[in-house]
């Protein structure tokens, strides 16, 4: 977390790269204390989520390491994100064919 944060902020500062915080995302899969973290900071860099599945068995079989935050603890989490930062998260999903690409 840290060494990405540092990396954004290189990224971000105008001595630095000067892209804009909006233009910067960072992707993760859904780790929780991390996001909690994101949210607390004062640059509006824009957050991704690898979802993959709206069904835990099926996210565990796909993301097995983050198999301890829950679809539900997840929605908890970006819910606060939303409401600290004023931004809503994108949802990033890979469609694999014959695993979540149906309804059960």
């Amino acid at each position: 977390y840290d060494e990405v944060l540092k990396a954004l902020r290189i990224l971000n500062d105008p001595d630095g790269i000067g892209i804009g915080a909006r233009h910067l995302t960072v992707s993760t899969s859904g780790v929780i204390p991390g996001i909690r973290k994101f949210a607390d900071i004062p640059e509006q860099f824009t957050l991704a989520v690898s979802l993959h599945s709206a069904i835990q068995s099926t996210r565990n079989k796909l993301m097995p390491g983050v198999k301890k935050y829950t679809l539900l603890r997840l929605h908890e989490a970006l819910q606060l994100y939303t409401e600290k930062t004023g931004r809503r998260p994108t949802y990033e999903y890979a469609m694999i064919e014959g695993v979540n690409d149906t309804n059960p």
